[in-house]
């Protein structure tokens, strides 16, 4: 309908510019010729129907021209128009060249256009393809390294799903571990933020199947970390009770020793004194299998942040603090984990605190400030 009414238009068009160019050239014909005028308006009112019947048949004379070219101009940029669509989702799709030339010539640009854009998009699946393939041989060539290291390693993104992980790591966690599944299902969730804000650390924790030791180190990039892990003995189990009774013994023999120095006779002073060493041997050698301490060595301005991270992320407090100017640069020994569990349960029910930080010697003095 829409096509019809131009048509319509381009037709009237037309009779007005052909109608106006004759009654112009009528009009200079005849000017100054006013007999002339008189006889040719006397035989156009006497042959008016004639007339009439004359533009009538030139007007379907005209139409029948202009119409196929009209609307055959108009159905081929419609039908151009309509393919370029199907070559924005298909770019192997190519317009046949029909219609007009101009339309040809613009078939011939959007094919074209087609041409570089399906191969730059077979160019970027070729990349995409050849990353891939790269980005998996990495991942075997990472699983193949960690899968023959003696710790535990599991790798995860940032919202702690992991995303690889060995044997010892399995044996460790147990079935629990996955890929895909969360990290913080298994571990602490606490204890793993503060361990990456302390990458250089390690952490004794009780994970699934026993207690663990384990050490976050964050990856750069994309972020994410690596969790590393080791069977750890908790201070008073099985080792520890062992260590505390060979003490015990030791401590008993040197007593004895001492005590029979005293009334034994000068020939069995050589056998005590043989006796007494053996006994500083064996204690030297308890020492050297004592566990090593939970505490981490930290700058008393690097302590700062990880109270203040611990205490917003465990109850939602944001503290006030301050730290002394003598207190920068002391070297603090602390299990921070503990101490920031032990402040968190501590002031769990308050909204606000402030905490100064003060040098006592070689210690660290922590004052807490209430408003209340």
């Amino acid at each position: 309908m829409r096509e019809r009414l131009r048509f319509l238009g381009a037709l009237l068009l037309g009779l007005l510019l052909v109608g106006g160019a004759v009654a112009l050239g009528l009009f200079l014909l005849l000017q100054g010729e006013e007999g002339l005028r008189q006889e040719f308006l006397r035989v156009a009112k006497t042959k008016l129907p004639l007339l009439g019947f004359v533009a009538l048949l030139f007007t379907l004379v005209l139409a029948a021209l202009l119409h196929p070219l009209f609307l055959g101009y108009l159905a081929a940029s419609r039908a151009l128009g309509q393919e370029a669509e199907v070559v924005l989702a298909n770019p192997g799709h190519r317009l046949r060249l029909r219609g007009p030339f101009e339309l040809q010539a613009l078939a011939s640009l959007i094919n074209r256009l087609a041409a570089e854009k399906e191969a730059l998009e077979q160019e970027v699946a070729a990349k995409i393809a050849e990353a891939k393939v790269i980005s998996e041989q990495e991942r075997q060539t990472l699983a193949a390294l960690i899968g023959h290291l003696p710790q535990g390693v599991v790798l995860a993104n940032p919202r702690g799903q992991v995303l690889l992980y060995n044997s010892t790591a399995r044996r460790l966690l147990g079935e629990g571990l996955g890929v895909g599944k969360s990290l913080f299902g298994l571990l602490d969730r606490g204890l793993l933020a503060h361990a990456l804000a302390l990458p250089e650390e390690r952490f004794l924790t009780q994970g699934p199947k026993g207690p663990l030791r384990l050490q976050v180190v964050p990856l750069e990039g994309e972020g994410g970390f690596l969790v590393l892990l080791e069977e750890g003995k908790e201070e008073g189990g099985l080792e520890g009770n062992t260590l505390h009774r060979l003490k015990d013994k030791l401590a008993g023999i040197k007593a004895l020793v001492e005590a029979l120095r005293e009334e034994a006779a000068p020939h069995l002073q050589p056998l005590l004194q043989a006796a007494q060493t053996t006994a500083d041997e064996l204690a030297a050698l308890v020492a050297s299998l004592s566990p090593p301490p939970q505490a981490a060595e930290v700058l008393a301005e690097d302590l700062w942040p990880l109270l203040s991270q611990a205490l917003e992320r465990e109850v939602g407090v944001s503290p006030g603090m301050s730290l002394e100017e003598e207190a920068r640069g002391l070297l603090v020994q602390a299990n921070t984990y503990a101490l920031t569990q032990g402040l968190a349960a501590t002031l769990r029910e308050e909204e606000e605190v402030f905490l100064k930080g003060a040098r006592q010697e070689s210690l660290l003095h922590l004052t807490f400030h209430f408003p209340h």
